[in-house]
C-alpha cells in the first residue's frame, strides 16, 4: 500500500512539475497593448509586501492602463494576499461585487 502511494504521489509530482514548466512561455507574452481595451468594471487588489511580484513593478502600473480600474492596496499584504489576509480581501471583493451589480444593467 505504502509503495503505490509514493508511486501515485511521485507521478502527481512529476505532472504537476511539467504542466508548471509548459506554462512558462507565456509568462514573456507582453499584454500591454491589449489592457486599453479592456472595457469592464476591473478590481486590481494587491498587497504592499509582495516580494514576488512588487505593487510598484505590477498592480500600480497595471491600474493605469486599464480604464475604469480600482485599485486597492492592502497594507501589509504579501504573494498570495486572498490566503493570508482573507479578512480584508474579501469586504474588498463583495464591496466591488455589489457595486457592479448594481451599476451595470442587464444584458437584452
Amino acid at each position: 500500500m505504502t509503495a503505490a502511494l509514493s508511486t501515485a504521489s511521485s507521478y502527481s509530482s512529476m505532472v504537476a512539475w511539467h504542466k508548471s514548466k509548459d506554462c512558462v512561455p507565456s509568462w514573456l507574452t507582453d499584454f500591454r497593448d491589449d489592457l486599453p481595451r479592456i472595457d469592464v468594471p476591473t478590481l486590481i487588489v494587491h498587497g504592499d509586501a509582495d516580494r514576488i511580484l512588487p505593487l510598484e513593478s505590477t498592480a500600480a502600473r497595471l491600474s493605469k492602463l486599464i480604464k475604469n480600474s480600482q485599485l486597492v492596496i492592502i497594507p501589509g499584504g504579501p504573494h498570495a494576499i486572498n490566503w493570508t489576509h482573507a479578512d480584508r480581501v474579501n469586504p474588498v471583493l463583495l464591496d466591488f461585487f455589489q457595486l457592479v451589480t448594481v451599476s451595470t444593467p442587464p444584458s437584452p
